[in-house]
């Protein structure tokens, strides 16, 4: 209806105007969207573009948001994409040494989940090492719980403090995926996590550590995550718990989170999906507004956390700071 034009109210030096913005039309929404959806795909096709023409010569590198900047090429299913993928696999792989520096396991986490993903999709077994030492590195740091912390450190002492669930569910979904790929993954790690994170099933959402359950219907992205995980397991009941759970999130609970909502973004969509066509359209049919807002016109995205509390400075500080490199893949992929 607008032609693509935004109209803005202009005020300079005490003189109102209006501002005209061209923006590309991308069409409407249908009531089934992401599915069947024109617009949706439009989304998904600008956002995988973007990461292929600003994606590093080498690859994408480990890390938090760039392993699902290249998952979000992988998942296109493009043939355009695959040398993409390709690179990014063997630079987190065959090209890179696992080390403990910082906060090691956001970066384990989630940079293992893309390699056994990618190991599943193409059969490329250069990435198997890596894939093994990740889990083997995981196993030997997980928290008595079946948690991790921070970092993971053998011996169940993380430093700082103990379980954060937040990484912990992407690790285990990680263990999970290394399973399936057919390497040595330590059973009783495994198990210790199905155990602790499978017990909030029917009690409500997973919590910030090993504490009682979480009120949150998105509770942050872990609920999310932890439907994906339980869904890699065949687990249905838990599975559906959690990702039903993550379709009822409102507005509030979908915006916020712990530092900004970044892992919220990218993890409660996913979660989400699991319920069923019918529950996720409705699900997004509450929130597609609000991600038109957090996308840009060359087809990144930009988290939009809290701008009037200390999450949002956190968030702005740790997300919005780094670019849509940061963020792009992780709100693409539940397109």
């Amino acid at each position: 209806e607008g032609r693509g034009e935004l109209k803005l109210l202009c005020v300079r030096d005490g003189e109102r105007g209006e501002l005209v913005i061209p923006l590309a039309v991308l069409g409407s929404y249908v009531e089934t969207a992401p599915f069947d959806c024109p617009k949706s795909e439009r989304i998904a096709t600008q956002a995988a573009v973007f990461l292929a023409e600003n994606m590093p010569a080498e690859g994408y590198s480990p890390g938090v948001g760039r392993p699902l900047n290249a998952a979000m090429l992988l998942a296109s299913e493009s043939a355009a994409y695959l040398d993409h993928v390709r690179r990014s696999a063997c630079r987190m792989s065959i090209d890179h040494t696992v080390n403990d520096a910082g906060h090691e396991t956001w970066r384990w986490g989630n940079t293992n989940v893309f390699l056994c993903e990618y190991y599943l999709a193409t059969g490329d077994a250069r990435v198997l090492p890596t894939i093994e030492e990740y889990c083997r590195v995981l196993a030997e740091g997980q928290c008595n719980p079946g948690t991790w912390g921070h970092r993971a450190v053998p011996d169940f002492i993380p430093p700082g403090y103990g379980s954060l669930n937040s990484s912990g569910v992407v690790c285990f979904l990680s263990l999970i995926l290394g399973d399936q790929c057919g390497v040595t993954v330590d059973q009783t790690a495994l198990r210790n996590s199905i155990r602790f994170y499978g017990s909030y099933a029917g009690r409500g959402g997973i919590p910030y550590g090993d504490h009682p359950p979480s009120y949150n219907a998105s509770s942050n992205g872990k609920n999310g995550a932890a439907a994906v995980a339980f869904g890699q397991l065949g687990a249905g009941p838990a599975a559906q718990w959690f990702s039903r759970l993550a379709c009822s999130s409102n507005l509030e609970a979908f915006e916020g989170g712990h530092t900004g909502n970044f892992f919220n973004q990218t993890w409660t969509p996913l979660g989400a999906s699991l319920a069923g066509r019918e529950n996720y359209a409705a699900f997004w049919s509450r929130f597609n507004s609000y991600r038109d807002l957090a996308r840009r016109r060359d087809g990144s995205f930009m988290t939009q956390p809290f701008p009037h509390t200390r999450e949002g400075d956190l968030g702005t500080g740790n997300y919005v700071s780094k670019g849509p490199m940061w963020t792009s893949g992780g709100f693409a992929l539940s397109y």
